[in-house]
């Protein structure tokens, strides 16, 4: 009777911890880490993999333990014979799906709720609500889109400042005398309008010349439309994130994104004791009954039952929670020495707020541009202050903080930005003389401010904060980032063996930097990681001198169709040595 209610409670147990697991947010990182390299986001197209949306259905025929037993090793399950996975594997070979042995039950669970959740349009909803969004036109979305890949780079994400081009805040305002066709001309191709003798087109240039608009005579009425709807709904404020970008670009102490709220772990812990303690009294109520019916056989019992708090507290408890806590104590210390040096996630704040998004992304400014070290040496260089002012020499304003970061790099560099010069002697100067070289510029430059005072001294307390600590007493110097990514000093890693010869991207790594505002390491950078790429990526032999003398010893397999493809581990990037010496 104690084994069936023991079972009983264990089952019970299980599938209540399952049930209340299942977290979308953990599977969405989940997807990202193990899944998003194969499949679409939206689950639904097609990709190297077909979209996951209701791949539980397609499954339904099968017990829950062949879909995850297919996650863990697709090839195992396909070997064993089985129909479903037989399937799958001829509608896609011969790229077989990539194992991940090592994902747990409800981890699996948490990434096929978050699928499930994309796929039906319910993952998500409820923080749009939150955000203040509500009231927000339809096409807000697609407009935002086409503004960050077309508008951004220059005008203002405020819709307020001037940058390049005007705040475009009121646009359709200040067009309000011509007809809607005219300004969508305007947008399509504003030199051509200007040279018709339009009017309110030649204002415009008048005021802005001579650099020219930019055409984009691919866009359609509808996207058009839907950027007037974004840039109306952050002007007017409706849109609740950007308001949040505006406070924090006059406020150099703000935060550079909302802690996330996490799950807490009481509940689950509360639920644990309590199915703790009813096993403990089903155990002891058993066991007096068990005693019981001994008595009523007129057998002799071995013992009298223990009373319920002797059972709580007795020496087999007292055994089991010391194996647990042997056990957990064992598996920590374990998962924290692998996981050693491997931030998955990683994304410290730095003392100067950079936004790969505005740069990478918005402005498409190449990666090597900055990080020039990559294609020429093993590491990948951090841009010296020196590379940034290649550009901001001429843009002195920044589009999301405004003077704040940017004189940061300024100040370290000892560029005045009021002459366009370096300071001669910089490294001697006091801070008095620092300080008053720069709150110069930033009053200048911020001259509407309404309280430009505090505008002022909070922005040099946040050059003093960001540029000095215990070991550096002074602002001039080099800024002192704070590394993300970091493979421990046994492992041997080229960069330039990686994009020159190899030809990554360098998102192949570390993710879309490009739609990154605060850099985080997307990769695990672990062993695996690193030695299932080597498995999988085929050598690309076309115009690289430096594999033609591999060639030839596979040219011949390939005509054949002996192989589709030489990887990696094929020329032996599968050797201890080849990184770790």
């Amino acid at each position: 009777m104690n084994k069936k209610i023991l079972g009983s409670l264990l089952i019970f147990l299980m599938a209540t911890l399952t049930i209340f697991a299942q977290d979308m947010d953990k599977g969405k990182q989940l997807f990202k880490d193990n899944c998003a390299s194969c499949h679409s986001k939206n689950m639904k197209d097609k990709l190297v993999g077909p979209g996951l949306g209701g791949v539980q259905e397609r499954w339904a025929d099968y017990p829950k333990e062949d879909l995850y037993s297919w996650i863990r090793n697709a090839p195992a399950l396909i070997e064993k014979g089985h129909k479903r996975a037989n399937e799958v594997w001829e509608e896609f070979k011969p790229m077989p799906m990539t194992p991940f042995p090592n994902l747990k039950d409800e981890e699996i669970a948490d990434m096929l709720a978050y699928i499930d959740g994309v796929d039906k349009g319910t993952y998500g909803k409820k923080k749009a609500a939150a955000s203040g969004g509500g009231d927000l036109p339809a096409n807000y979305a697609q407009g935002k889109q086409i503004f960050k890949d077309n508008c951004a780079s220059c005008h203002s994400k405020n819709m307020k400042d001037k940058l390049v081009g005007p705040g475009l805040g009121g646009v359709e305002e200040r067009w309000a005398d011509y007809p809607k066709e005219d300004l969508y001309s305007w947008v399509r191709n504003a030199p051509a309008l200007i040279e018709t003798g339009h009017k309110r087109a030649n204002e415009v240039w008048e005021e802005f010349k001579p650099m020219p608009m930019t055409p984009f005579p691919n866009l359609k009425d509808e996207e058009i439309a839907a950027v007037f709807s974004y840039i109306d709904a952050v002007y007017t404020g409706k849109d609740a994130k950007p308001a949040a970008t505006d406070t924090a670009a006059t406020d150099s102490t703000a935060p550079t994104k909302a802690k996330e709220t996490k799950r807490s772990s009481w509940p689950y812990l509360v639920l644990f004791a309590l199915l703790a303690l009813l096993g403990a009294f089903l155990w002891q109520r058993g066991t007096k009954l068990e005693y019981e019916a001994a008595l009523a056989r007129g057998e002799e019992p071995i013992g009298e039952p223990k009373s319920f708090l002797g059972t709580l507290f007795g020496e087999p408890v007292r055994g089991f929670i010391m194996f647990a806590l042997t056990v957990g104590i064992t598996f920590i210390a374990a998962d924290y020495a692998i996981g050693y040096g491997r931030q998955n996630g990683y994304q410290p704040d730095q003392p100067i707020k950079f936004s790969h998004k505005t740069h990478a992304g918005d402005n498409k400014i190449d990666c090597q541009f900055c990080h020039d070290g990559a294609r020429r040496s093993k590491h990948s260089n951090v841009p010296e202050g020196s590379t940034c002012i290649k550009c901001h020499a001429a843009i002195t304003k920044g589009s999301t903080y405004g003077t704040a970061e940017l004189t940061k790099i300024y100040a370290s560099l000892g560029w005045d930005p009021n002459t366009g010069k370096y300071i001669p002697n910089y490294n001697s100067l006091s801070e008095e003389q620092v300080k008053g070289i720069f709150t110069k510029w930033i009053r200048n430059k911020n001259s509407d401010a309404k309280d430009l005072d505090n505008l002022v001294n909070t922005q040099w307390e946040g050059i003093v904060t960001s540029l000095t600590n215990p070991s550096k007493s002074q602002v001039q110097g080099p800024v002192e980032w704070i590394r993300v990514h970091a493979l421990p000093d046994h492992v041997y890693f080229n960069h330039s063996q990686h994009v020159n010869v190899g030809g990554l991207e360098c998102q192949t790594c570390h993710g879309k930097v490009e739609e990154m505002d605060v850099l985080h390491q997307e990769s695990p950078l672990s062993m695996g990681w690193c030695i299932n790429c080597h498995r999988e990526t085929p050598v690309k032999f076309k115009d690289n001198k430096y594999y033609q003398e591999q060639f030839p010893w596979h040219k011949k397999q390939m005509e054949d169709g002996t192989i589709d493809k030489v990887t990696v581990g094929d020329l032996g990037g599968l050797e201890c040595q080849k990184c770790h010496y």
